[in-house]
């Protein structure tokens, strides 16, 4: 399994009994405005956004705080203005990482995660540099086993691919086919956990023994971050 998923799986079981609520609706708030910045306030005509809602409904978020994430990202709540961008780095071992960032704030966000960085052992590298190696795909995961009927109906969604690890089951698909691909699963009985666009390797780095550690925490520590909405590697962990 690649890096990408395998560190994936370790942050969905981590985050199943993740106490830090607070952190966690900065992050849920943040993916809401960008996709309302994006594609508009209205949910039924921007996928992305119906997406992060439905995630921060299933953390509890209330509802007033939804509304007013939608507001800020469609510039309705003076003064407050969204960036999303994308962050190339090296880490420990060599493996590359590419960390999503949505901020109000680029000059606090890029100055925090370069000194995360620099303590991690990882290095900022230049544009291009690592984003060559991967690729923006639609990625869904939900806590089940993976069944012969259940194989049958992913196949049949059309998804691209799918994996097992540990009671989580991981499906991706083609960026622009995650919605179809939802639903059609959605239908079947499936329930999702997470639904999202996320940067999947196209080639995969080994990290020797030593490293694997210093990798891991680094990637943790940037997740910490309130600016950081998700961080990618093609580790193989």
């Amino acid at each position: 399994m690649s890096g990408h998923s395998k560190w994936h799986s370790i942050k969905h079981q981590k985050a199943a009994t993740d106490a830090k609520r607070g952190q966690a609706f900065t992050r849920l708030t943040n993916n809401i405005s960008a996709a309302a910045k994006q594609g508009g306030g209205d949910i039924e005509m921007n996928f992305r956004l119906r997406l992060a809602v439905e995630t921060a409904r299933a953390a509890n978020m209330p509802k007033d705080n939804i509304e007013r994430a939608i507001k800020r990202g469609t510039g309705e709540l003076a003064g407050v203005t969204i960036e999303e961008f994308t962050m190339e780095a090296f880490a420990p071992g060599g493996a590359g990482l590419l960390i999503s960032i949505i901020t109000d704030n680029r000059n606090r966000a890029l100055s925090d995660i370069r000194l995360i960085l620099s303590k991690g052992g990882g290095t900022v590298a230049g544009q291009g540099a690592v984003s060559h190696m991967f690729e923006q795909r639609g990625v869904l995961r939900a806590s089940t086993d993976l069944t012969d009927q259940l194989e049958e109906q992913i196949i049949d969604s059309g998804a691209l691919d799918y994996s097992a690890d540990d009671g989580i089951l991981t499906i991706e698909t083609d960026r622009t086919d995650l919605k179809k691909v939802k639903d059609a699963l959605e239908e079947d009985g499936l329930k999702f956990e997470t639904a999202d666009l996320e940067f999947v390797p196209t080639t995969t780095a080994a990290i020797p023994d030593g490293k694997r550690d210093s990798l891991i925490g680094l990637m943790e520590r940037l997740e910490d971050n309130d600016d950081v909405a998700s961080v990618a590697t093609n580790a193989e962990l």
